[in-house]
């Protein structure tokens, strides 16, 4: 049965004017936000003044306590060129503005990721930690939305075996190591994600009933042939740290890389709470 280019809209989101009322919503918030904490508040003093220095024109400047790279600035000076020299908004507003709309972005690539299950990407899109730093200009929301689109892309490269798509999704993965250096760890995954589903639809049966050899020399196929745009992300990894001394920029001293247990109590007692 052919499915008519409305009824496929109305699948990804059989509800449109809810996903505008939340946006409508999220634009008030960050407003109300904006007018009870007009100032840089917590990390902002940081982020903030780095981005301005960028809308400014000063792009050799980077403040050496900031630890990730410079993606985020990048992008909130471009977005907000307009607003701030053309219409003079406040730059601490349009900052924070800018995240509210890459967070709306990332409703509507949950939406289709997830399709029929709409109200999952609800329940994703409002996750607290989430949600609270979406109305402050951090890396969070950029982050997850270049990650979020390097997993979608993998997915739907799969499906439509399309290498060009696959290219796509190694591309944002690269770029989301240009906002965090951690993102390279979702960088694997996507790669992962792509070959395992790669490798399970060239067995004709059950993946586990298959040798492990099988699957091992499958999978390095696979990701020699297909995900060598993956490859060339983690190897560019690979001489950043070597040429920068280590995964941190900036401040060194007080990000140092260590096994910290504690963070898996963090993790397990998150996972309990906001797991489905």
């Amino acid at each position: 049965v052919k499915v008519s280019g409305s009824v496929q809209a109305m699948v990804w989101c059989p509800c449109p004017m809810f996903a505008v009322i939340i946006m409508a919503g999220a634009v008030y918030l960050s407003s109300w936000v904006n007018s009870i904490a007009p100032e840089p508040y917590m990390d902002e003093i940081f982020h903030i003044p780095q981005a301005q220095a960028y809308l400014e024109g000063s792009i050799r400047q980077y403040d050496p306590m900031i630890t990730t790279p410079p993606a985020l600035y990048v992008v909130g000076a471009a977005l907000a060129a307009i607003p701030t020299h053309v219409f003079h908004y406040d730059a601490v507003c349009v900052f924070r503005g800018v995240n509210v709309l890459l967070h709306s972005l990332c409703l509507l690539l949950l939406l289709r990721w997830l399709r029929p299950h709409n109200h999952a990407a609800y329940a994703l899109y409002f996750l607290p930690p989430w949600y609270f730093f979406s109305y402050l200009y951090y890396t969070d929301i950029l982050s997850c939305l270049l990650v979020l689109s390097a997993v979608v892309a993998a997915c739907e490269a799969h499906q439509q075996n399309d290498a060009a798509t696959l290219r796509l999704s190694a591309l944002a993965a690269g770029l989301a190591v240009t906002v965090r250096q951690t993102n390279v760890v979702w960088a694997l995954f996507a790669m992962c994600f792509y070959t395992l589903l790669a490798v399970r639809a060239m067995t004709a049966a059950d993946l586990q009933s298959q040798p492990l050899p099988k699957v091992v020399l499958d999978s390095v196929q696979v990701v020699f042939t297909q995900c060598w745009a993956f490859v060339l992300v983690g190897l560019s990894f690979i001489v950043f740290v070597y040429l920068n001394g280590g995964i941190v920029l900036g401040d060194k001293s007080n990000h140092q890389s260590c096994l910290h247990m504690a963070q898996m109590v963090y993790f397990f007692a998150f996972y309990a709470s906001f797991a489905p």
